[in-house]
């Protein structure tokens, strides 16, 4: 067995190709808005149900399990994505996402719990993303079967 060891300008070019791979691959998205939609679904059950102190506990660690998936998603897109021409783009259209990937301890719930909310932002923003992705493979399929009957 083979072991390839990568290092600087390789290792990056290899972290760059795999990061933007899988961030705008449609599964990671999947699995980014169910997170996303277990935050915000623990969020509305915690602020309308009346759940128990254990259910509490549970959900906050699930939820800071998930806020550091989403900070980790984050800064890779950040560092290794390579969609956008500069971090400063990446930034300006991402900066949703680093608001709601902040992990809320449960001493500061109470006074940050509005943060929780900026999750919904991101399944909002990834449900515009499939939405606008679906319409521009529609139009694709439309062109390449117009050019495939002029034939």
């Amino acid at each position: 067995m083979q072991v390839i060891y990568l290092y600087g300008a390789k290792a990056r070019q290899v972290l760059e190709t795999v990061v933007t791979y899988i961030q705008s691959a449609v599964w990671y998205v999947v699995i980014v808005v169910l997170l996303a939609l277990f935050s915000l679904g623990f969020l509305l059950y915690e602020l309308l149900g009346e759940p128990s102190a254990a259910a509490i506990l549970i959900g906050e660690q699930i939820d800071i399990i998930i806020a550091y998936i989403f900070l980790v998603d984050f800064f890779l897109g950040l560092f290794f994505n390579r969609t956008y021409q500069s971090r400063r783009e990446y930034w300006r259209f991402n900066w949703p996402d680093f608001v709601s990937s902040v992990p809320i301890s449960s001493e500061i719930t109470q006074l940050l719990r509005v943060l929780r909310l900026w999750r919904a932002l991101r399944v909002l923003k990834i449900a515009l993303d499939l939405w606008s992705a679906k319409k521009q493979i529609s139009v694709y399929k439309q062109q390449k079967s117009d050019f495939d009957s002029s034939r």
